[in-house]
């Protein structure tokens, strides 16, 4: 069994103070943590929910059909879900940076649309 050694800094106050490490031992390989492949062309498996708002998404934009949002990818990258492409113009709250959230006009459409595990593909990625 492989061991993977992680060291993480714990940062605090307006200056940033480092304080010991902590270090963990992962014993279990599915507990190793992902590393993204940011590679235009490939397909991710991962939850996809829906949302609604008014206004003004992360990009500065006003809302409009065809948006998602996603923490871990650039503003401006293009993903295609069950054959509809988006545009990723938004941010997810902290908790769940790992999900794509489509956005959704309806409030009850959103609600029976739940938590997917879809495949995603990535078409463009701005930046690269």
């Amino acid at each position: 069994m492989k061991k993977y050694i992680i060291t993480i800094l714990l940062l605090s106050g307006v200056i940033t103070v480092f304080s010991v490490p902590k270090t963990y031992t992962i014993e279990n390989e599915s507990q190793k943590p992902e590393v993204i492949d940011k590679s235009e062309g490939r397909s991710i498996t991962a939850k996809v929910t829906q949302y609604t708002l008014l206004g003004t998404m992360a990009s500065g934009k006003q809302v409009y059909d065809g948006v998602i949002a996603n923490n871990q990818y650039p503003i401006g990258t293009i993903v295609r879900i069950n054959g509809v492409e988006y545009t990723l113009e938004d941010r997810t709250a902290k908790r769940f940076s790992e999900r794509w959230d489509i956005w959704q006009q309806d409030e009850e459409t959103a609600w029976i649309w739940g938590i997917r595990e879809l495949p995603i593909e990535i078409i463009y990625i701005p930046n690269k």
